[in-house]
């Protein structure tokens, strides 16, 4: 089944709780840069419906993300669980690096 949201249907547990009981092959999800931030509610609970289901994930945006390495990273591994390691691998890897231009 493939599912097509906007970045409000994994804002609370109760929307979570309700797509949790179809296991989705694809979501599509507009507007994604509103995941940007780890730390957000939507984006644990896009995090737990993918460890739990595993489907492919689309995130449809116009809206470019600021010059933030975290939200980089965040958005990668919403889309592909570990395309850049930990946070803390990427930090070493690339953020720092981009940083301080080395």
């Amino acid at each position: 089944d493939i599912l097509m949201i906007s970045h409000t249907m994994l804002a609370t547990e109760e929307y979570l709780f309700n797509l949790e009981k179809v296991k989705w092959k694809l979501l599509v999800i507009d507007e994604f840069h509103a995941y940007k931030s780890y730390t957000s509610q939507k984006s644990r609970n896009l995090r737990a419906l993918k460890e739990q289901q595993n489907p492919l994930i689309i995130g449809m945006t116009g809206t470019m993300f600021e010059n933030n390495h975290k939200e980089l990273w965040n958005l990668a591994d919403l889309v592909e669980t570990n395309i850049f390691g930990s946070l803390d691998s990427f930090k070493k890897k690339f953020q720092k690096p981009i940083s301080y231009g080395m």
